[in-house]
C-alpha cells in the first residue's frame, strides 16, 4: 500500500508526560506518555477543511499528531491542507468504502504506532471543534481512572453551524434538544457522533481484534462502531463540556437524504446484531419512536375521519391543558438559545411541520431497511 504524504515538516508535540496547556486553565496530568493522534477524512471538502483545521490547531491540547485522510478528492483538498504546517497529508488507495474505508486505512498505518494507554480523534471535515474539545475528552478520561468504568470514546455535543432560514432554525432546535437528552442520561451517549469522537485505542483495538477491522461496510460507520464498543463492555459518553459546531442541511432534499442514511443505517446495524446486551435500550427507544411516530399520524386520521363523518370534532379541556404542557416542556427543551426560539418552540406549529417530515422519513427508512431488496450501498 503506497501513501502520498505532505512533504511539509511536521511540528509534532511531544508526549504528554505532564500536561502543559498553552492557553486556558490547566488540568490534571494524563498517564506516562499518552499520545493523541487526530485524523480527519475528507472527500472533496476544499470549501470547510480549512476552518476545521483551524479549530484543530486552536486547541488548547494540541494533538500530537495531525493528519488530513483524503478520500478520493476532485477538488483543491489536498493543496488547500497541504498548505497548513505541522500537518500530514495522506490519500488513500483504491478506496471504495467511503469514509469507512478511508479510516480503516489510516488505523492499519497507525495502529502499529500507537499503545493502549493512547487516544484516537477522528472528526468530520466540516466540523469545527470548541477549542477546549481535546482537554475536556481528556479529562473525562481521567475521571473514569479507578472507577472500575471502561471508556471506550467521548464524543461532542453539537450545535449547527449559522443556517438563517427556517429550516436551519428547526434543525438547530433539534440539536439543542438532543443535548438535554444526553444530559438527561448523564452524558451517557448511544452513538459516537462521527462529526467528533476521541477514542481510546485500547477500545478500538479490542473490536478491531474481534473481527479484524475497525469499520464495517455499512452506512452509519459511527453508529456501528458504537454499538461494537458497547457490546464489548466499553460505555460511550458526550459529555456536555465537549462541544462542537457542524454544518447544517440548506435544502429539505439533503436533509432527507442525510436523515434516510441515518435512520436507515441506524435500523440496518441494530437488525444486524440483534437483542443482545449493549443494543437492547436503542431497540427499545426506536420501538418507541416508531410508536409515537404512528400515534401521531393516528391521531389526524382520526380527527378527518371525524370531520368527514360527523362534521365536527368536540375538544375537551383535559386536551387543551395537555397541548399547554407539552408546549412547555418544548419551550424549556430550547431556552437556551434565546427568547425567540422558545417563542417558535411555544407555539409548536414549524416544529409540527417538521416532525411530519423526519417521521416520514423514519418510515420511509424502516421500509428500505427491512422490506426492500437489493443492499445498501457504504
Amino acid at each position: 500500500m503506497t501513501w502520498l504524504a505532505d512533504t511539509h515538516p511536521r511540528s509534532v508535540p511531544p508526549p504528554y508526560e505532564c500536561r502543559v496547556v498553552p492557553h486556558g486553565p490547566a488540568r490534571r496530568s494524563l498517564p506516562t506518555l499518552s499520545r493523541i493522534v487526530l485524523v480527519i477524512p475528507a472527500h472533496d471538502e476544499e470549501v470547510g477543511i480549512a476552518g476545521t483545521m483551524r479549530s484543530v490547531e486552536a486547541q488548547t491540547v494540541p494533538p500530537n499528531r495531525r493528519i488530513v485522510m483524503s478520500d478520493n478528492s476532485t477538488d483543491r483538498t489536498v493543496a488547500i491542507a497541504r498548505s497548513h504546517l505541522g500537518w500530514e497529508v495522506w490519500e488513500s488507495v483504491a478506496n471504495r468504502g467511503k469514509k469507512g474505508g478511508a479510516l480503516n486505512q489510516a488505523w492499519a498505518i497507525l495502529e502499529p504506532t500507537l499503545g493502549d494507554h493512547d487516544y484516537l480523534v477522528t472528526m468530520d471535515a466540516d466540523t469545527i471543534l470548541d477549542p477546549e474539545f481535546i482537554d475536556c475528552a481528556l479529562a473525562k478520561y481521567q475521571d473514569s481512572h479507578g472507577t472500575g468504568l471502561q471508556l471506550g470514546g467521548v464524543c461532542a455535543n453539537f450545535s449547527g453551524l449559522p443556517l438563517d432560514t427556517a429550516l436551519g432554525v428547526l434543525q438547530t432546535m433539534e440539536y439543542a434538544r438532543a443535548e438535554k437528552i444526553n444530559r438527561s442520561r448523564r452524558g451517557v451517549a448511544p452513538v459516537l457522533a462521527g462529526a467528533a469522537t476521541m477514542f481510546s485505542v485500547a477500545a478500538l483495538r479490542a473490536v478491531c481484534r474481534a473481527r479484524g477491522r475497525l469499520y464495517e461496510p455499512v452506512l452509519t460507520e459511527d453508529y456501528e462502531l458504537s454499538l461494537a464498543l458497547r457490546v464489548a463492555g466499553y460505555t460511550t459518553m458526550a459529555p456536555r463540556s465537549c462541544k462542537a459546531q457542524t454544518d447544517l442541511m440548506p435544502t429539505t432534499r439533503m436533509l432527507w437524504a442525510q436523515r434516510l442514511r441515518w435512520y436507515r443505517g441506524a435500523f440496518e446495524s441494530l437488525r444486524a446484531y440483534g437483542f443482545r446486551r449493549g443494543v437492547r435500550s436503542d431497540i427499545c427507544w426506536l420501538i418507541f419512536s416508531l410508536w409515537a411516530a404512528a400515534s401521531r399520524w393516528l391521531f389526524l386520521a382520526t380527527l378527518l375521519f371525524l370531520v368527514l363523518t360527523i362534521g365536527h370534532v368536540a375538544f375537551s379541556p383535559w386536551l387543551l391543558l395537555l397541548f399547554a404542557f407539552a408546549s412547555f416542556i418544548r419551550v424549556i427543551q430550547v431556552k437556551e438559545l434565546g427568547w425567540r426560539y422558545m417563542l417558535l418552540a411555544g407555539f409548536m406549529v414549524e416544529e409540527l411541520y417538521y416532525a411530519f417530515f423526519l417521521e416520514a422519513v423514519l418510515w420511509r427508512s424502516v421500509y428500505l431497511a427491512f422490506f426492500a431488496r437489493g443492499e445498501s450501498h457504504w
